[in-house]
């Protein structure tokens, strides 16, 4: 009986309070350097934080996701405390216009356009669930004119490597398992 009880407490009462703090659902990608290989998102209107790292030289990571028309595509860069790092992001689909000059060395379906995010160095923003600082030089958030396959491609201008977390997603939701 006295389990029961405690069950019933701790769901009235704690429950209720998680709810409160909001975070991306953590991922790691890895061997993502390419259009074949990308990194597929299920769910890219869930939020989730995928922690990765670029190589030194022309070196790119590759994300890819499957969205409807009207869809609302909300990206974000994390960077460590580290500003010589600033990656940019190039955003690929069949509702992106062609406007920018994308490197070479980054490839890209037929029929569908690039749009380049440059990085820009910002100011250290403090994270009190970790606690740490980071900086948010990447952000991108647009509905989509146009249903299908984008991709979302992370490279430095500078060729110098660096930690990153890429943020996809604004919906907060979790399943059972990664509450736990």
């Amino acid at each position: 009986m006295k389990i029961k009880w405690f069950v019933l407490v701790f769901l009235l009462v704690i429950l209720p309070i998680s709810s409160i703090a909001s975070a991306h659902v953590p991922r790691t990608a890895e061997g993502n350097h390419s259009l074949e290989t990308a990194m597929f998102i299920e769910d890219p209107i869930k939020s989730w934080a995928i922690y990765s790292e670029l190589g030194n030289g022309q070196i790119a990571n590759y994300y890819k996701m499957d969205l409807d028309e009207g869809d609302r595509l909300y990206l974000s860069i994390i960077t460590p405390e580290d500003q010589d790092f600033i990656p940019n992001m190039v955003i690929i689909g069949p509702g992106i216009q062609d406007m920018d000059t994308i490197p070479n060395f980054i490839n890209r379906p037929e029929n569908h356009g690039a749009k380049l995010v440059p990085g820009v160095p910002g100011e250290r923003e403090y994270e009190p669930f970790t606690p740490g600082s980071y900086y948010h030089p990447t952000r991108f958030d647009r509905r989509l004119s146009d249903s299908g396959t984008y991709y979302v491609v992370v490279y430095n201008p500078e060729e110098i490597g660096g930690k990153y977390a890429l943020a996809v997603g604004y919906r907060e939701s979790w399943t059972p398992l990664e509450w736990v």
